[in-house]
């Protein structure tokens, strides 16, 4: 399955992995992006292991560390990352 990123999702991802780097330092950044890399792998194996969050746009949620969750949906062949939540932020802000 071939996975599609948002602007969202690559804009989301890139200000967590800067995050991390600043406050706990390149490795533990560069463990966060090989945890989603391996995340990536999973879900194009087993695209729907995640949570269906919203039934309507078939919007699927998968928590893949304590602080971190990503949203996609499932379209045809393709899976589109939508964004990567930080569990911590107001949940407000979580996709619609």
């Amino acid at each position: 399955m071939k996975i599609k990123w948002t602007k969202s999702a690559s804009s989301s991802f890139d200000q967590t992995a800067e995050f991390i780097e600043e406050e706990w330092g390149i490795r533990s950044a560069q463990k966060f992006i090989k945890k989603v890399n391996r995340l990536l792998q999973i879900l194009r194996k087993q695209p729907e292991i995640g949570k269906l969050e919203i039934k309507e746009k078939g919007i699927r949620a998968f928590v893949f560390s304590r602080q971190n969750t990503v949203f996609y949906r499932i379209r045809e062949d393709k899976l589109i990352l939508l964004k990567f939540f930080d569990n911590r932020q107001e949940p407000k802000k979580k996709p619609k």
